[in-house]
């Protein structure tokens, strides 16, 4: 099953109207806002990999602005007016009105009314937006509800031949070609995070990026857990022996990588690839000595136009699309994904993605909007979902840590 954005169903942005409050239909809304987060996440995934995989549905960036506009004012008009009609009054006349109503952000009504829409909009896109980020590190998949997927990796071992005779067979060293299984149990993982009121409501904020923000600490989740789980197998030899280890990126230590693993899972070296963050990516730029002064000039050419290299010794590099430790965008910075790491692997479709991650089928993602216990204005989020996320061993890799 794909799961890339432009994959999604076109029924999902179907509106079937159904009843409306001051003049806004709730089925709008949802199906709005659906299209206005999957170009959100689309453009912005086109803008960090410079590779338009994206095929935007609305013409133009003004055009998404307009849309994007007029979708969040009528979102909060229409919670606005639920709220209102509770207290036996008449919903708001202009945005405006409701920009300048402060008592709403600690209004029951009107919170649940827009974590009911947001939940909406949010659910269906998900797992399609986790894998878009995800890229070719991830794979993204679905489980029906309360069941659980086991995922095959088949043995990295071959046959070994030795020097026998007739009879003596026997004496010959065992190979083992035993499968293995790795087992996705989807359960709850949340999120949560703070937004001002103002800052939502007011200034011109794109609710794109508000849903999009909601996805991304997902993202994050997912990304906290393959980190932890591939930094804590960097000592363990059974997954990754000692020859595909490696301290600090150089030609020598490249070479040697590429080849191990190509060679350990027995397909070429033009069907590896390296994956690591932006910061890592960098050092395997040439340093621009006599010796290699032309070839830095051609890659160096190659980084400032794509932000990406292409190929480095027939391995293409693809650069990991980072996120932030929650609760620390606004203080320390602190990054999930190492800035010091290169793995090199196989592509997918020719042994298995490092990551594999699971949503159960039409689990329900739970929105929770609270006010916020802060000075500001402000409203609380959670956000939690059924999932799971494994990191996948069967394959070989190779890492370069201290890539400085």
């Amino acid at each position: 099953m794909s799961l890339k954005l432009n994959s999604i169903s076109n029924e999902i942005f179907v509106s079937h109207k159904g009843n409306q409050t001051a003049g806004i239909s709730r089925d709008d809304l949802i199906a709005g806002g659906r299209l206005v987060a999957m170009e959100y996440a689309g453009r912005m995934s086109n803008q960090v990999r410079k590779n338009n995989e994206y095929q935007p549905v609305l013409k133009d960036q003004l055009t998404y602005a307009t849309m994007a506009k007029g979708h969040k004012e009528k979102l909060m008009m229409f919670c606005a007016a639920c709220a209102y009609a509770q207290q036996g009054k008449q919903p708001p006349s202009s945005y405006q009105e409701v920009v300048n109503d402060v008592s709403l952000q600690r209004n029951g009504t009107f919170l649940a009314t827009m974590a009911g829409v947001v939940r909406e909009v949010i659910t269906p896109l998900l797992p399609y937006t986790i894998a878009n980020a995800g890229g070719m590190l991830l794979e993204m998949t679905t489980v029906p509800m309360g069941q659980t997927k086991e995922i095959t990796i088949h043995s990295n071992d071959i046959f070994l031949f030795e020097d026998s005779a007739p009879g003596a067979n026997r004496s010959a060293s065992t190979n083992y070609l035993y499968d293995g299984t790795v087992t996705l149990n989807p359960h709850w993982y949340t999120a949560n995070a703070t937004i001002k009121w103002y800052q939502m409501v007011a200034n011109d904020t794109d609710i794109g990026w508000y849903y999009n923000a909601i996805m991304a600490g997902m993202y994050s989740k997912i990304m906290a857990l393959y980190t932890q789980a591939i930094t804590g197998l960097v000592d363990n030899t059974k997954y990754i022996p000692s020859y595909l280890q490696k301290d600090g990126y150089n030609t020598a230590n490249w070479s040697a990588l590429t080849v191990g693993v190509s060679t350990a899972n027995g397909i070429p070296r033009q069907q590896l690839m390296a994956f690591g963050e932006y910061r890592a990516l960098q050092q395997v730029l040439p340093s621009g000595t006599a010796q290699d002064a032309a070839l830095t000039y051609g890659l160096g050419q190659e980084w400032m136009r794509d932000g990406f290299l292409g190929t480095v010794g027939g391995v293409p590099l693809f650069e990991v699309m980072n996120a932030m430790v929650p609760g620390t965008v606004n203080t320390t910075g602190d990054f999930v994904y190492p800035s010091d790491l290169i793995i090199i692997a196989g592509r997918p479709g020719t042994t298995y993605a490092p990551i594999y991650a699971a949503f159960a089928e039409g689990s329900p993602l739970t929105l929770e909007l609270n006010p916020s216990q802060s000075g500001a204005p402000s409203i609380d989020i959670s956000v939690s979902a059924i999932m799971d996320v494994k990191v996948v061993m069967g394959s070989k890799i190779g890492i370069i840590e201290n890539v400085t």
